[in-house]
């Protein structure tokens, strides 16, 4: 249905992300887990992801469960798209994210997989960027970039 709706979504989509990802991604009914991924990658797929990121990043901050890491990944693939074309806006809608999730401890893997697409682009520059914050999360960011550039 997205596909064929795709240009009237960016009047709604403020409304639908929500809808989407407060509700089912942290749905037990596997049905509509998967409903709800199936319908936040298509809307990736088929939506200007510059209009896509800044709702996405605010959902992955406030999100728990398994929505989060699921939002967090979705993150990393819109990082992958839109960076070569936007890089200071994902820098500036991203990195507070990425600092975030460095101080919270769970969700290790959609954090590392945010930051491999981080770095891909921005190479030692993250590093640099992360400079300015907190000893914690520079230390995290170390631990996790030594772990994600050697794998």
């Amino acid at each position: 249905m997205i596909p064929q709706l795709k240009e009237s979504l960016p009047k709604v989509v403020f409304i639908l992300v929500p809808g989407i990802v407060d509700i089912h991604l942290n749905s037990k009914n596997a049905s509509i887990y998967s409903a709800a991924l199936v319908a936040m990658h298509a809307l990736i797929q088929n939506l200007d992801n510059a209009l896509l990121l800044d709702i996405f990043v605010a959902k992955a901050q406030v999100l728990a469960g398994q929505a989060k890491a699921d939002v967090t990944e979705t993150v990393a693939d819109i990082v992958m798209e839109l960076y070569p074309h936007k890089p200071k806006m994902v820098e500036q809608e991203v990195l507070p994210l990425l600092w975030h999730l460095l101080v919270q401890s769970s969700h290790r893997e959609a954090t590392a997989t945010l930051c491999r697409a981080l770095y891909i682009h921005m190479g030692p520059k993250l590093r640099v960027c992360a400079a300015s914050q907190p000893v914690s999360i520079v230390r995290s960011l170390d631990h996790l970039l030594n772990t994600v550039v050697e794998s």
